[in-house]
């Protein structure tokens, strides 16, 4: 009876962690595909594509980062970037933003509410473009949330604005 007991509470926090998960899911690819009509040329899908990761990463910007120095906004963008295809991460970059945002219902109001700015929509762009000041992380924290092992084991390969960035 006690096994049985443990195995629905199990059953029911996967259920909790997979709904969290689509309900993320579905807003960034409702974000991700809202540029998307029937009749685009090929061009024009290549190029709503384009447009929507960058609103994809103009809004993780947002939510995340804020209005933070330009460099953080960057680098924040970079981290998700830097995941798309990486080991133990998904391969594309709403994946990756719905993955990220799944652990935390906060985060993902914040980011389903996000009006970028256009320093958020730069800074995508220079995410997209290459600029990495992160220099290759794939996890960022409010400085002062980074775990301990972290900072002594040197991993941090960027600090900035109150935020840090490591492998």
């Amino acid at each position: 009876d006690a096994a049985e007991i443990q195995d629905m509470k199990c059953y029911f926090a996967d259920a909790r962690r997979t709904l969290r998960r689509f309900a993320c899911f579905f807003v960034i690819f409702a974000v991700f595909f809202c540029c998307a009509g029937p009749g685009m040329t090929v061009r024009a899908h290549a190029d709503d594509a384009i447009n929507a990761e960058l609103e994809l990463l103009a809004r993780a910007a947002a939510a995340t980062a804020g209005e933070s120095e330009f460099a953080v906004q960057v680098a924040v963008c970079a981290v998700f970037l830097n995941r798309c295809g990486g080991a133990g991460f998904p391969d594309t970059l709403p994946a990756v933003l719905a993955d990220f945002l799944s652990g935390d219902p906060a985060a993902c109001r914040a980011f389903a509410a996000a009006q970028p700015s256009g320093r958020n929509l730069r800074a995508a762009a220079a995410a997209l473009r290459g600029a990495d000041p992160a220099r290759g992380a794939v996890f960022f924290a409010v400085s002062d949330a980074v775990p301990s092992e972290v900072r002594a084991s040197g991993r941090i390969r960027f600090e900035s604005g109150g935020y840090a960035f490591w492998q």
